[in-house]
């Protein structure tokens, strides 16, 4: 009776729903998105985002599906390098969907490198058996225009 209700356990935990709602579950995936920018490997990018995802960059155009988000990133990772993220708080928000804040610091190339740190929003949703990003929306602090040769009047006033 006893192997009975342990392997009854066990099959539960295994066969319910994998969730996103762990630091360690998306701090996988972030591990995964960092690695491939560093790589230079923008499709790698934007194949951990579902197929009609959202990407709101700070001081660009709204990029909507895969394939206009990987041409977002294909641009950035020209730009900048050493991309680091890190997981601040998951909030599961079903069985198939969860909410995460993470950090990212990464510098940026050229003749005069900076440093630039920005907080992520995140929406994750499960496509198949993968966690993919649905929704991703980020800032940066004050003083990140002129660091990404941007001038400060073109976002000015900005919502």
């Amino acid at each position: 009776m006893g192997r009975v209700a342990v392997l009854t356990v066990i099959f539960v935990t295994l066969s319910g729903p994998a969730f996103a709602q762990d630091n360690a579950t998306v701090q996988k995936l972030a591990d995964q998105l960092a690695e491939a920018f560093n790589n230079n490997a923008a499709a790698g990018v934007g194949e951990l985002y579902s197929e009609e995802a959202i990407l709101l960059p700070p001081g660009a155009d709204m990029r909507m599906g895969r394939k206009d988000i990987q041409a977002f990133w294909a641009q950035q990772v020209k730009r900048a390098e050493a991309l680091s993220i890190a997981v601040l708080d998951v909030k599961p928000l079903g069985p198939d969907v969860a909410r995460a804040v993470v950090r990212g610091e990464m510098t940026t190339k050229g003749d005069e490198p900076g440093y630039l740190a920005g907080r992520n929003l995140v929406v994750l949703q499960k496509v198949g058996a993968d966690w993919k990003l649905a929704a991703h929306i980020w800032n940066y602090g004050a003083d990140w225009a002129p660091i990404c040769g941007i001038a400060p009047s073109a976002v000015d006033g900005e919502i």
